[in-house]
């Protein structure tokens, strides 16, 4: 498991400006937050207080083709790494197609993280300070950054470091077969939706074939 760390970017102050004890009391002042307002003091991550689960409303039709909701509930939810994190499995179908009536509710059949005939939707909630490890899945994903501060990792094969990439809430991600990382930075929970589409494996120019990696 990849190790989360949190850092302080310092910036000097030019000559013949604030002084230094200012600015680091201004900086003590902004990491501790507003002085009037109460403060919980959390001496482990487990204790943060998680999200509640996601509200979900899936749509379809009566016999006589009237629209309506047939589902309701958060979906199916299930723990990962190491229980610091919440996978909510909302729906998934086979692509394309035909939204057939009546239906099951397709999020309480098990799949695995993927799924290769079609396509899913799933939000996941990750613990503060928590990171996934670097992974590859064969397919293509759209992510939307819903809560917290969330970083990006992609791997670099070719000598160099990886990359990181900060993400702000209502940040996309089109992740399109890279091994990468998630990593969320806070001290709150990160909450991100994810729709994934299954893909064909990628075929680099110089011959190699990219296999799933990091993941059962």
């Amino acid at each position: 498991m990849i190790e989360a760390y949190a850092w302080v970017r310092v910036q000097a102050a030019p000559p013949h400006t604030t002084p230094a004890s200012s600015i680091r009391r201004r900086a003590q002042t902004r990491l501790a937050g507003p002085s009037h307002l109460p403060r919980r003091q959390f001496t482990d991550m487990a204790d943060v207080p998680p999200p509640p689960p996601p509200r979900r409303f899936v749509t379809g039709h009566t016999p006589s083709g009237s629209s309506t909701i047939i589902f309701e509930g958060s979906g199916t939810e299930t723990a990962a790494g190491r229980g610091k994190a919440k996978f909510f499995m909302l729906w998934h179908d086979v692509q394309p197609t035909n939204n057939p009536t009546p239906t099951e509710d397709n999020a309480a059949i098990p799949i695995k993280l993927t799924r290769d005939d079609g396509s899913l939707c799933r939000l996941i909630h990750m613990q503060p300070h928590h990171s996934t490890v670097l992974h590859r899945t064969v397919s293509l994903d759209y992510a939307v950054v819903l809560a917290g501060d969330v970083e990006l990792e992609l791997e670099n094969v070719d000598g160099g470091a990886n990359q990181f990439q900060p993400l702000k809430v209502g940040d996309v991600i089109i992740q399109r077969g890279t091994n990468h990382a998630w990593h969320n930075r806070g001290d709150t929970w990160a909450i991100m939706v994810f729709v994934m589409l299954g893909a064909e494996k990628i075929e680099l120019p110089n011959g190699k074939t990219l296999e799933r990696e990091g993941i059962d």
